[in-house]
């Protein structure tokens, strides 16, 4: 995990890869994930 701090942002990664998707989950934060992650998701 990789956790980066900008003067207006926090960034934790968990894998290196590039996401393929993003949406806000609050006011203030946005979540990414690539087509992996949303297959899994779905299949709960």
């Amino acid at each position: 995990m990789k956790i980066k701090y900008y003067p207006d942002a926090l960034d934790i990664r968990i894998r290196d890869e590039k996401p393929d998707y993003g949406e806000e989950a609050g006011e203030e934060m946005i979540l990414h994930y690539t087509e992996e992650g949303l297959k899994k998701e779905n299949l709960g």
